[in-house]
């Protein structure tokens, strides 16, 4: 989608819309201090008429036309919590506060704007601006308040401000908790019957965006749990809210209310691969990533259990409840786990589950036009975006499992007396630098201590090691075969599968990783030439636009560019 605003205007001027600069909230008192019904109130008008007022710049402004397709264009896929045609309805009304477009503004301004110096700069003071202005609404959280926080904190993770998303993830995982959401459906548990049937359409609605609202903040807790090294703030055993995934005609535009037998969530039949297709049913990949979400949770569970009982006696002193037969001693591979091999094939089951998309090629279009926003082939685009994105999470699910398949992270004899850095000038000689500490400080704003273990470790278990190569070979292949995606669709965790990825590359080049004969031919230094300068290239387009620059200046201290020289050197001496 192509925009002639100007990112300036976009992130410094007002609403001049009468009626998207108003809402239901006076003008002189704040948001989060107005009292807030449990259903939400518009006329109810046509599809066809919403449309039509979303299109006319006496109802809606145009630079707000341009926040709202953008992000529904780009974002909602990830952040499904509004349903679209009851979102337009408000809008085109002065339904929607201002405040909540503002955030949605900064989460659009870099795709629709090309941020020059000072369009950074505002896009800071916005940000900065937006989260005062939340800290201001905790003590009396709304539904509006607990989407503006979402918002913020998916700005804050796109943006790579990890201290605030994860401060921002934090609030918004207590706000859920707090408001009783993550037991929106206990009083229901067990029952045959269908909730909906005796349930308006609009109060169906509030409870299905609460449900959403839940499982949005519950991914985002267990992303950051994982990446942080500690628990999670939702406790698994205390969460009874139903998975979003039955109702392909939600994201319809064109259809205000889904029909009737899409109200029950107890008896309904998840649609097909063939039906999620035809319909373009965006937010059916939701279900998808709040699984993924669930097995980030276990997992991050599971990494905690191995290193607490690899070293019972250390904890002894932290947990002496903790009994002796609760130790575990690994002989040589934490594959002897009957939990990590399960985990493993969680993520296999999970990625076969993903609805293919090579059939949507032919049929998806961008949008090119906000006319076009909410059709069926801009629905069926999106979608495909979606899966294409899900396709990759494979990468970072694997290497997070497998590459703690190390003796130095489980402990034991076998751990090597230096096993935590893996840099590249040993490899390529003088002059180059391993810039180790310099590499590791850097890592510590993004990831936990043992994360950034695993991305720099030397130990990994060989049958890991080519699970890791095989995931990112695959992921390759994947992009290479989809490479009309533009990479601005990228999302954040896709940068962060292309992150970990090369740094695996690199570690296979530099150390010249020993296989078996059966997978030494397929992962030679021909292919990790191939493979390290394919997936840094796209790293490289996601800089601006992704938000990547950190990353991509952290790989480039890690001499990515010169190890991928070598390793196509060494490919040509083999031939």
């Amino acid at each position: 989608m192509t925009s002639g605003f100007s990112i300036a205007s976009l992130l410094n001027a007002p609403d001049t819309s009468s009626s998207t600069s108003t809402s239901n909230t006076p003008a002189d008192q704040p948001f989060w201090q107005v009292p807030q019904t449990e259903v939400p109130a518009w006329e109810p008008l046509a599809p066809s008429e919403v449309l039509r007022r979303f299109h006319d710049d006496a109802h809606v402004s145009a630079e707000t036309r341009a926040v709202v397709a953008c992000y529904f264009d780009y974002y909602y896929s990830i952040c499904p919590m509004f349903h679209p045609a009851s979102f337009l309805s408000r809008l085109v009304q002065g339904k929607v506060g201002v405040f909540l477009l503002d955030v949605m503004r900064a989460r659009t301004a870099r795709v629709l704007g090309q941020l020059a110096a000072d369009g950074a700069q505002m896009l800071d003071s916005l940000v900065e601006r937006i989260n005062r202005q939340l800290l201001a609404g905790i003590e009396r959280p709304t539904v509006d308040y607990v989407q503006a926080v979402v918002l913020a904190t998916t700005l804050s993770g796109g943006e790579f401000r990890f201290m605030a998303y994860n401060a921002l993830a934090a609030l918004a995982s207590s706000m859920v908790c707090k408001l009783g959401w993550h037991t929106a459906d206990l009083h229901v548990l067990g029952t045959t019957a269908a909730v909906a049937e005796d349930m308006a359409w609009r109060e169906w609605l509030a409870l299905e965006g609460k449900r959403r609202l839940f499982w949005v903040v519950y991914q985002m807790d267990a992303y950051q749990a994982l990446l942080s090294d500690r628990p999670m703030s939702i406790s698994d055993d205390r969460v009874f809210v139903r998975l979003v995934r039955w109702h392909p005609s939600w994201d319809d535009v064109g259809r205000l209310q889904p029909e009737a037998r899409q109200l029950t969530a107890v008896d309904a039949t998840a649609p097909d691969s063939d039906e999620i297709l035809r319909t373009g049913a965006v937010s059916c990949a939701f279900h998808a990533m709040v699984t993924l979400a669930t097995c980030y949770s276990q997992l991050n569970a599971l990494l905690w259990s191995i290193r607490r009982r690899t070293r019972p006696t250390d904890m002894q002193s932290f947990q002496p409840a903790m009994d002796e037969e609760d130790a575990l001693h690994i002989k040589d591979s934490l594959m002897e786990l009957a939990e990590f091999r399960r985990m493993h094939e969680r993520f296999v089951q999970w990625k076969r589950a993903l609805v293919p998309i090579d059939g949507l090629r032919a049929v998806a279009r961008p949008l090119e036009h906000f006319s076009q926003f909410g059709s069926l082939p801009h629905r069926q685009y999106m979608l495909r975006v979606r899966y294409f994105c899900l396709r990759c999470y494979n990468v970072p699910s694997m290497l997070l499992l497998h590459l703690a398949n190390r003796p130095s992270f489980y402990g034991g004899s076998a751990a090597p007396a230096d096993a935590s850095f893996a840099g590249a000038g040993a490899f390529l000689g003088p002059p180059y630098a391993d810039n180790g500490d310099l590499i590791r400080a850097l890592l510590a704003s993004s990831f936990s201590a043992s994360i950034n273990d695993s991305l720099l470790a030397t130990d990994v278990h060989a049958a890991s090691w080519t699970v890791c190569l095989e995931a990112i070979d695959d992921m390759h292949l994947f992009l290479e075969a989809n490479d009309d995606i533009p990479a601005d669709r990228y999302d954040q965790v896709v940068q962060v599968a292309l992150f970990l990825a090369i740094t695996v590359l690199v570690r296979h080049v530099c150390t010249g990783r020993a296989q078996d004969p059966q997978h030494a031919r397929r992962f030679d230094a021909a292919w990790s030439a191939q493979a390290m300068r394919g997936l840094w290239a796209r790293l490289q387009l996601l800089g601006h636009v992704g938000g990547a620059a950190g990353m991509e200046a952290l790989l480039r201290k890690m001499h990515v560019d010169e190890v991928a020289d070598a390793a196509a050197a060494l490919a040509g001496l083999a031939l």
